[in-house]
């Protein structure tokens, strides 16, 4: 139990929430029942409240002062426990409340209430009504089993999701009591004070008090890719953008540099983001949750339930409708002969396989129901970061001169990589031209980032919050590089990176070559670190001054500093290390590069600081934006001409108009290539004491060197272009939604393949907001093609796309990750969101990627396809069986007794067993089967077609219309070659009582004609099994034994069926049948006509299906004389057909 002295916040709130009078004295925690009983009653206080608390949207036009003013809040001091608890009270929980949690009588009522259950209910009460309670018990099995397996997959699904958002949930630092904690989010409340570091998940609505250098990623919210700069300025205009409140933080951003200090103003349903959340659930309360297939179902179960009272109905008819027992009793029997009983727990079991499938391919799908749209989709518009990208910055390209370009290798966050040449010559580690030395030193010493295994930053995360019991730290967030996808398998650990995207990827590069920023500035490390200028969005540039321990002015620097600062020591960074790099620190990081052998690292650290001998000097490294470097920049380094040592001067040429040309046109080249770029200076200076006035800064950053650039890109995953290719076989079209410039969304789409390999695109290929925003509905249909990579895409864009797709019957999956993707993924046929991304995007989501990745959202599509064919094979497979038990007991009407009476060919419980046990067990196994080896190479069916096409009817129909006429046969050849015919039809052989203890001796022909006519169709139905397996292929085309499951079932259904003809009592009493002897002979013949029958069927389906294919190549070859599309207008460009 914890102690007073490190009470959290949840105890604190419960326990003043638990009495009426606030007591200051220390608070003892509460048990956990006491937690959640108190927890319960705040969630409905909260939900009772916010309705009523609207807090106000104009913030950002208010002062600071007046807002602190306004909530009642010292900004130092912070709220108290007991104040914060009462507000906790007041306003509720800070999370999204709209959905309200996983509603188990919600799914449960879901499950009930389709058609098809009903029927199977209905059926059940009709069989009461005529005391058949073996009927009874089996159907209400059946009801049972369904609704038991529909509501645990999708309360799974639902749990595994929240799961996802509780691993994912942040924490905020908060002062309180003027201490400084760590809490959970859900505990935050207007007026707490939080403290804000990079790497932080804004935890509710805030109001900036104040910020230095603090720049927010709000592309969750705004759908804008670039870092936001912030500040607590006063803004004027009350209707400005979101985006453009400079000194507003939103719920669920991220900060990705600098720190400062703000005010809670909103929190939950409150905020924007819940504001957003709020409006989609109220769509989607409105919005039919049903898919085509759960339509199509309804619909089959309606016609079913009709055709099964009709056939009922035809039994009275010919029975003069008296109402006998027994002519009831077959009525039934006949009626539920045509409702396959184990279709939906086939077709729920089968979906909820496949789920767990998905699941362990990193996808979560929150709706069974999704995975029909899924199978069909014909389009994908795709976010390109972290989705077909790694999500992480990698330096890929360095360049210091004309003839001086480098490749970087490796990406991500791990650190491993060589740098070579264009012409692909490694270089040596710790071998590189001074030039290079000098911008690797760059960007390892003028650099905040840190990088160190997952492992290592967790741990020493925890030694540090154990140590301190977790008072007054602030927690660290981390972004961490997973390597779970199955490219990166053989990658062993995890990396994590803190800082900006920019900073972490050069650290990555630093460590590449060995240098890591905490071993060089360490007392035996060789440099010491004398000033940082940090970046400053306006100059768009920061620096370091630092010196080489070796040099005569490093102690005379450290005299100067010591001075400035007033105090005396060693060289010493000038401002406190970050928190995650003191963790680092503290846990040996020396070993954190564990990638790198220890000798590796020793010697790229000797040849790297031999370089810089005792003439080096004090040395001011600058990197920023390269137009800006350049206006600072008076000089370049000649490398034709350099010493290859750092110690004596390099040859530094007068930067010329012609070398700035140079320079510009490589920056150009670059960026054209996709790559953000950045460029890096020096200047060497002979004495430093540092005064801290701006001034000095202006002076320091002046008369630089120039030395080359540093071209950084988010690499697509080495997976993305191998699934576009498999979309683009399989006629799926990918099109890529970013927020990059078109540069960059032009290069990453050539890359992995949306884009044809050609200098030049037509105009329809890419397109910008700029141009789509002055379209309306009709410029967009007449469009020869939707557009195949959007640029600086934004929200509203998304949603126009949707609606274009719609127009054009496409099937679209939409992905998204931000708050503002929330309307285009839930109004998209299947809506697609990223584990990482923010709740309302899950929410309103039907598949959610774990591992971000586009590759997961093609291994979806193939597991949608291959259930859909499943469906589709026991679909066949069930329906005829049902259509042969139809056949059989309705023409069996014909046959009558001497009084006029009808004798049925099979009983009741024959008919539910071969419903259940017979022909459910290879449905199932028909549902499992793997995908066709050419299932991503047919292209996506049409919208319109649903499970049950013309293929489908017809099979069934063939199929069980032959079934139902060799099982007729067999009945006619027992009673009427073997037997006597009509003398052997007796009324008392429906009977199961009342004939006395001799029944069966008089029912003997006919118990045996059941008997044969069961075990017969038994054996068909299950090689009806095999041979739905290909239903356009002879057996002797493929091997139908490499389905274990199939296998399994059919020697289950076997061993469950044939003991029922001798197992005394059971046989007579409850199947009404009799054992057989030589009868199997008739039984193994109806098998092989049966068989020979099924095989001709399939061969003529398949002569007529090929004339048909060589009709429609005839066709095409014919049209494609035109060169046209069809609609008068130019063929797209090769390999990219319009879409």
């Amino acid at each position: 139990m914890d102690s007073p002295e490190t009470l959290n916040t949840v105890d604190v709130s419960l326990e003043v929430l638990s009495s009426d009078v606030a007591s200051p004295s220390p608070l003892q925690p509460l048990e956990k029942k006491e937690k959640r009983t108190l927890m319960s009653r705040l969630r409905r206080k909260s939900r009772h409240h916010t309705a009523a608390v609207r807090p106000p949207t104009n913030f950002h036009i208010q002062s600071s002062e007046a807002i602190i003013a306004q909530l009642n809040v010292d900004p130092k001091r912070g709220l108290t426990n007991e104040e914060a608890a009462l507000r906790l009270q007041q306003y509720g929980p800070n999370e999204l409340t709209g959905k309200g949690g996983v509603s188990f009588w919600k799914i449960l009522f879901g499950q009930i209430a389709n058609a098809m259950t009903l029927v199977l209910i209905i059926a059940l009460i009709l069989s009461a009504v005529t005391k058949q309670f073996i009927e009874v018990i089996v159907i209400a099995i059946i009801i049972l089993f369904n609704v038991t397996v529909g509501v645990t997959q999708e309360y799974h699904s639902e749990s595994s999701m929240q799961a996802l958002q509780s691993m994912s949930a942040p924490k905020a630092t908060i002062i309180r009591n003027k201490e400084v904690a760590s809490y959970d989010t859900k505990f935050v409340v207007p007026g707490d004070i939080i403290k804000i570091r990079d790497g932080d998940q804004i935890a509710a609505d805030m109001r900036v008090l104040h910020a230095t250098n603090l720049e927010l990623d709000e592309s969750m919210l705004t759908g804008e890719s670039v870092p936001v700069s912030k500040n607590a300025h006063t803004r004027e205009a009350l209707d400005e953008p979101l985006g453009d409140r400079k000194n507003m933080l939103y719920k669920n951003t991220i900060v990705t540099q600098g720190k400062g200090k703000a005010v809670v103003v909103a929190t939950g349903m409150q905020s924007e983001v819940g504001h957003i959340a709020e409006a989609l659930a109220e769509a989607a309360s409105a919005k039919p949750e049903k898919t085509d297939l759960q339509r199509r179902m309804d619909r089959m179960s309606i016609i079913l339930f009709g055709v099964a009272i009709l056939l009922g109905l035809l039994v009275l008819a010919t029975e003069k409708f008296t109402m006998k027992e027994t002519t009831l009793l077959y009525a039934i029997s006949v009626g539920v002969s045509i409702i396959p009983e184990g279709l939906v727990a086939v077709l729920t079991v089968t979906m909820a396989l496949g789920v767990r499938r998905m699941a362990k391919s990193n996808a979560i799908v929150r709706k069974l129901a999704s995975l029909e749209s899924l199978g069909s989709v014909s389009n994908i518009c795709s976010d390109k970061t972290g989705t077909m990208t790694m999500g992480k910055m990698t330096v890929v390209e360095m360049w210091t001169g004309p003839e001086a370009a480098y490749k970087v290798s490796g990406a991500g966050l791990d650190p491993q990589g060589e740098i070579s040449t264009d012409d692909g010559k490694v270089l040596p580690a710790g071998h590189y031209p001074p030039t290079m030395d000098l911008m690797l030193l760059n960007a390892c010493l003028n650099n905040h980032a840190t990088l160190a295994p997952k492992s290592e930053m967790e741990a020493a995360a925890e030694e540090a919050a154990a140590a301190s019991g977790n008072k007054g730290k602030e927690p660290v967030h981390m972004h961490h590089d997973s390597n779970k996808d199955a490219a990166n398998k053989d990658v062993k650990e995890s990396w994590v990176g803190v800082g900006s995207p920019t900073e972490v990827a050069l650290t990555v590069l630093a460590h590449k070559v060995g240098l890591v920023r905490e071993e060089l500035i360490s007392g035996t490390g060789g440099w010491a670190v004398l000033e940082e200028y940090l970046f400053d969005s306006t100059i768009k540039r920061m620096s370091v001054v630092c010196v080489p321990q070796s040099s005569p002015l490093a102690a005379q620097a450290a005299l100067n500093r010591s001075s400035a600062l007033g105090r005396s020591g060693s060289i010493l960074p000038p401002r406190e290390m970050s928190r995650s790099s003191s963790m680092i620190r503290s846990s040996s990081l020396g070993q954190s590069t564990s990638s790198l052998s220890s000798m590796v690292r020793s010697a790229s650290l000797t040849a790297f600081n031999s370089k810089f001998g005792p003439d080096t000097g004090i040395l001011v490294l600058t990197k920023g934006a390269p137009e800006r470097l350049l206006a600072i920049c008076t000089k370049y380094v000649d490398e034709s001409t350099s010493a290859s040592s750092l110690s004596a001067s390099l040859h530094e040429a007068p930067l010329t108009d012609e070398i700035r040309t140079r320079i510009h046109d490589a920056n150009h080249n670059l960026a054209q290539h996709g790559l953000r770029v950045l460029g890096m200076a020096y200047r060497r200076i002979d004495e430093f004491v540092p005064t801290g006035e701006p001034a000095q800064r202006a002076e320091i950053e002046s008369d630089l060197t120039f030395l080359g650039l540093v071209g950084i890109q988010d690499p697509p995953r080495p997976e993305t272009a191998a699934a576009v290719a498999e979309c683009q076989r399989a006629g799926i079209h990918i099109h890529m939604l970013t927020g990059d410039h078109e540069a960059t969304a032009t290069a990453i789409s050539g890359q992995i393949g949306i884009l044809p390999a050609t200098a030049e695109h037509p105009d329809w290929m890419i397109m910008t907001p700029q141009r789509l925003s002055h379209m309306s509905p009709e410029d967009f249909d007449h469009l020869e093609a939707l557009p195949l990579v959007v640029a600086r895409c934004s929200p509203e864009t998304k949603v126009q796309l949707v609606d274009a797709h719609q127009r054009r019957n496409h099937i679209l999956a939409m992905t998204g990750d931000g708050v503002n993707d929330a309307p285009s993924i839930r109004r998209a046929d299947v809506g697609i969101a990223m584990g990482s991304g923010s709740d309302v995007a899950k929410q309103a989501a039907d598949i959610v990627l774990v591992d971000d990745n586009f590759a997961t959202i093609v291994l979806a599509i193939r597991e949608g396809r291959r259930m859909f064919i499943n469906i589709r094979k026991f679909v066949v497979h069930l329906m005829s069986t049902n259509i042969s038990e139809v056949i059989l007991l309705v023409l069996g009407l014909a046959f009558r007794t001497a009084s006029g009476g009808s004798v049925f060919p099979m009983s009741p419980i024959q008919i539910l067993w071969l419903n259940l046990l017979t022909s459910s067990p290879p449905a199932l196994a028909l549902g499992v089967e793997d995908a066709p080896r050419n299932i991503m190479t047919n292209p996506p069916r049409q919208k319109s077609e649903g499970v049950f096409n013309k293929i489908v009817i017809m099979d069934s129909l063939v199929m069980g219309g032959i079934l139902g006429i060799v099982m007729l046969a067999v009945w006619v050849l027992m009673i009427y070659g073997v037997g006597n015919g009509q003398d052997d039809l007796l009324d008392i052989c429906n009977e199961s009582h009342g004939g006395g203890d001799d029944l069966a001796d008089k029912c003997d022909l006919v118990y045996r004609a059941r008997s044969v006519v069961f075990a017969s169709i038994t054996l068909c139905i299950l090689f009806l099994g095999y041979e739905c397996r290909r239903p356009n292929k002879p057996l002797v085309r493929f091997n139908p034994f490499n389905n274990k499951a199939l296998n399994f079932s059919a020697l289950f259904a076997m061993a469950l069926t044939f003991p029922t003809f001798y197992i005394p009592w059971l046989n007579e009493n409850v199947f009404r049948q009799r054992p057989i002897s030589w009868e199997w002979g008739i039984v193994f013949g109806a098998f092989f006509t049966y068989a020979f029958a099924l095989e001709i069927f399939k061969i003529t389906k398949r002569l007529v299906r090929l004339e048909e294919k060589h009709a429609r190549k005839r066709a095409l070859k014919k049209m494609a004389g035109g060169g046209s599309n069809g609609n008068g207008k130019k063929a797209a460009h090769k390999g990219v057909p319009p879409v």
